[in-house]
């Protein structure tokens, strides 16, 4: 534990004085003020883990930060802390390195142990110092109620409750009951035998979330389906055209069920980057991103905006019809619809519907999301090909 002078001779002459007795509660009171001011420096660190989008690095930033913390929990208003080596025990950190995956998971584990901190005994003389962690822990518990809604629908953290801060604050409560009652007078005993049970349901809860975010790669594998043979391999593009209209269609079911969430979403783009990074499976690659497209283009078109009561806007008809057509097509209907070749839509008109819903699709999806992320580049990709168009067929107009 790194002791700073600055802190620790407001209390003692030498370092080595803490280990006396006599100065047990000024040895707590440095221990306190350490741990309260490492405290202040949460919100930054919550800020810049959910900032990073690469897993591997997520892990490499996080981990530390959460092993560092734990053992900051077992030291507030511990006089052992001078006297024997507070790490964590290799078993509480194997598990705290094997849940910590995503910003979910750090989310909770601050606020978990603000509350472990907070309910330690603490006395008179460390009101100061308990004071200044209440605001810290207070802190902590602020950040988490807003980013509660981001940690649910990136994970799934609670599958089955819309308020997901409650359903977590009730299995910490539930947790520090079965804690107590362990303790207790045996009229109690009954008490810890439901506040167990309980704990087994909500077990049961975090097991079904679980197998709802791992049957995500079951549900890529059932769409990609028709694009494998029989000898299990890819064969990209398809020779029967039949395969990606069943693609389609079972895109199509998925996604009115509602199964097409960000969960699915990073499982389609881990495996797309996967392959990218291999470099010898360009046919997974291709039909990764017809999948994604496939997505795109059908959450798109589940929002018209083609007509104004009686009016049809003709620009946003055309972008539409884009939208909802295979890529391969795209070219076609650019010549056809665009006024620089045969159409009637003018080349502004086009973009501005673009930008536009462009708009309208980061509004309606969370913030940093692998949802806002496909859909924006699924647009941008129509956006990118009217330019070329209208490049070539200037190109052949001036010539």
């Amino acid at each position: 534990m790194f002791c700073p002078e600055e802190i620790w001779s407001k209390y003692v002459n030498k370092l080595e004085d803490f280990l006396s007795e006599g100065n047990s509660v000024k040895a707590v009171q440095f221990v306190n003020e350490m741990v309260t001011d490492a405290l202040r420096h949460v919100e930054d660190s919550l800020e810049f883990s959910s900032r990073i989008q690469d897993p591997g690095l997520f892990r490499f930033h996080a981990l530390p930060r959460i092993l560092s913390m734990a053992s900051v929990t077992s030291c507030y208003n511990n006089v052992e802390v001078f006297r024997k080596d507070m790490r964590e025990n290799l078993g509480v950190r194997t598990k705290l390195l094997h849940n910590t995956r995503s910003m979910a998971d750090v989310y909770s584990f601050y606020y978990n142990i603000s509350c472990t901190l907070q309910s330690k005994p603490s006395s008179l003389l460390l009101h100061r110092w308990n004071g200044g962690f209440n605001s810290a822990s207070a802190k902590i518990r602020h950040l988490f109620s807003i980013n509660i809604g981001f940690v649910s629908r990136r994970t799934l953290l609670c599958a089955v409750s819309k308020d997901a801060e409650e359903s977590f604050k009730k299995t910490v409560e539930v947790d520090h009951l079965i804690d107590m009652l362990r303790d207790a007078d045996e009229k109690e005993k009954d008490y810890e035998e439901l506040a167990s049970s309980v704990m087994s349901i909500v077990e049961l809860i975090v097991h079904k979330t679980k197998e709802k975010i791992e049957s995500a790669t079951d549900i890529l594998k059932d769409i990609l389906r028709p694009a494998v043979d029989e000898e299990e391999e890819i064969c990209w593009p398809p020779r029967d055209p039949d395969v990606l209209i069943r693609m389609e269609k079972e895109i199509n079911r998925r996604e009115l069920e509602g199964q097409l969430d960000e969960g699915f979403l990073a499982e389609v783009s881990a495996q797309l980057r996967q392959a990218k990074e291999d470099g010898d499976k360009p046919g997974l690659e291709a039909m990764l991103q017809k999948v994604l497209q496939l997505y795109a283009s059908r959450v798109l078109s589940k929002r018209s905006y083609a007509k104004k009561g009686s009016e049809v806007i003709l620009p946003e008809q055309f972008l539409e019809t884009i939208i909802t057509a295979p890529e391969q097509e795209w070219n076609k209907l650019l010549l056809d619809g665009l006024t620089i070749g045969k159409g009637k839509v003018t080349p502004e008109e086009l973009f501005a519907v673009i930008n536009k819903r462009m708009e309208r699709t980061l509004i309606r999806t969370e913030g940093g999301s692998y949802a806002q992320r496909i859909l924006s580049e699924y647009l941008k990709g129509i956006q990118s090909r009217s330019e070329e168009i209208i490049q070539v067929l200037k190109g052949e107009k001036q010539s």
